[in-house]
């Protein structure tokens, strides 16, 4: 039963990002049709439309129970309203991936393979860890459907907090475990160390192996890069002082977002940008990226600048120099605006956020 509700949450996301990547790509006149792109686009759309939803209710401390059953009413019937209206751009979607995978089947295979493996991996041995975390990210969960709110409850402790963690109280990837634990009836650790690490393995896999088929037109060089990155990650996972550990280890909590999907992502973005400072469809997919990766982590807002630092080769080949600081410039934006909570709540306290 709970392999079948775990099953059941994966599929609710799959098709989730699918419809929601399929109404980003028509609001903002996206040419690419890649379904790498559609999943990508619509996983960061969906996390920053819920986000703009809870943070309210939650502040108000609205029983979990009602913003459940709102949600849940808004996320089933938005998602067939979106494969409705965009039924032709789902076709043409699938039937390029068809394509696709057909004139690639050995490398489409190779990387499906890996994936699978590390999703075997993770599911025997990549969820344990000797950090102290746990007790913040997944205690987080079960605290709030045991005492049907979101972040009032220390999960380390079981008291009533005074105030908000203003660390946490943007990272709505928590409470969004909280609502689809409670709407499918599921306990958290199904849908915190299985469903959400494997769907992260598999989009990571697959911005990876988009950015090899963006640097290498020969086929066999797109796998050997896709190989060398996936053993670089490999070979550095023991130590808890890189990112890899987070991928495997630790991928039940936000920081793995940075590093199994964002920076690979900005990669893609930076590399796009560089050929052709004018790609609308790079720049749109680096900017929801980085909007909806503050659901997920704030570290974004320290990331984020210094992954900008991958523009400069643009600007040293003299490549439309104004249209580069403009990229930058909107890059950079949803950074300033974190920015200004951050430093005024959480590093000067300035304000904080009251449990009434």
């Amino acid at each position: 039963m709970l392999l079948c509700k775990g099953i059941l949450i994966f599929l609710a996301y799959l098709i989730s990002y699918y419809a929601y990547g399929l109404l980003f790509v028509r609001l903002f006149k996206i040419h690419s049709r890649s379904l790498t792109y559609v999943l990508l686009s619509g996983i960061f759309l969906y996390s920053t439309i819920f986000l703009a939803y809870v943070l309210g209710p939650k502040y108000m401390r609205v029983p979990l129970s009602r913003i459940t059953l709102v949600w849940g009413v808004f996320w089933a019937v938005s998602v067939i309203l979106l494969l409705w209206f965009f039924r032709k751009d789902s076709a043409r979607v699938l039937r390029e991936t068809g394509n696709f995978i057909r004139k690639n089947i050995g490398n489409s295979l190779l990387v499906a393979a890996f994936t699978v493996g590390q999703c075997v991996f993770n599911g025997l041995y990549g969820r344990w860890s000797s950090s102290n975390n746990p007790s913040q990210y997944v205690a987080y969960v079960p605290t709030a459907i045991f005492t049907n709110e979101l972040g009032t409850t220390d999960p380390r402790t079981g008291l009533l907090r005074s105030a908000f963690d203003l660390k946490l109280f943007t990272q709505s990837m928590l409470d969004h475990s909280a609502v689809v634990s409670k709407l499918f009836k599921v306990h958290p650790l199904i849908e915190i160390r299985w469903v959400t690490p494997f769907f992260f393995f598999i989009l990571g896999n697959l911005i990876v192996y988009l950015l090899a088929r963006e640097m290498f037109a020969e086929k066999s060089k797109q796998w050997l890069f896709f190989a060398v990155y996936q053993a670089a990650v490999m070979l550095t996972a023991d130590s808890y002082l890189t990112d890899s550990f987070y991928i495997y280890f630790r991928n039940y909590e936000g920081k793995n977002i940075m590093s199994a999907l964002v920076i690979p992502i900005l990669m893609y973005v930076f590399w796009k940008l560089y050929k052709d400072p004018w790609d609308r469809d790079a720049l749109a997919l680096g900017l929801i990226t980085i909007i909806g990766s503050y659901a997920f982590s704030g570290s974004a807002l320290f990331m984020t600048p210094v992954m900008e630092l991958g523009l400069i080769p643009a600007v040293v080949s003299g490549k439309s120099f104004k249209r580069i600081l403009y990229d930058a410039f909107l890059l950079l934006l949803p950074c300033a605006i974190y920015a200004v909570y951050y430093m005024g709540g959480i590093q000067f306290h300035y304000f904080n956020l009251p449990i009434r």
